[in-house]
């Protein structure tokens, strides 16, 4: 039996769809789990779309490296998020990037 200490609280996995990539991220995304976020789209070149869809959390540290990568990737490519729940999306509007990012 798993206990809910050992649940994992967050995952991220990346695929291709044609010559966009993927990066798809479940559970919360805070300064416990960004390191991890990070690493996954700072491999990633070219369009990426960040699919929120699975974000349960979405606190500064993560949106820090949404707005990071999309410095980093605008010059040769772009970096949107979509299928964002409603508190993700708020977070988003608060912060004033949802129109940097949203696609």
């Amino acid at each position: 039996m798993t206990t809910l200490e050992e649940r994992p609280t967050f995952h991220v996995s990346r695929f291709q769809i044609d010559t966009t990539t993927v990066v798809a991220p479940w559970g919360e995304i805070d300064l416990a789990t960004r390191d991890r976020f990070r690493d996954c789209i700072a491999s990633c070149e070219g369009n990426v779309v960040v699919d929120l869809s699975d974000v349960t959390f979405l606190g500064s540290s993560g949106i820090g490296v949404l707005v990071a990568q999309w410095k980093r990737l605008a010059a040769n490519g772009s970096l949107r998020v979509r299928n964002r729940r409603e508190h993700v999306q708020r977070v988003l509007q608060l912060v004033g990037v949802d129109r940097l990012l949203l696609a």
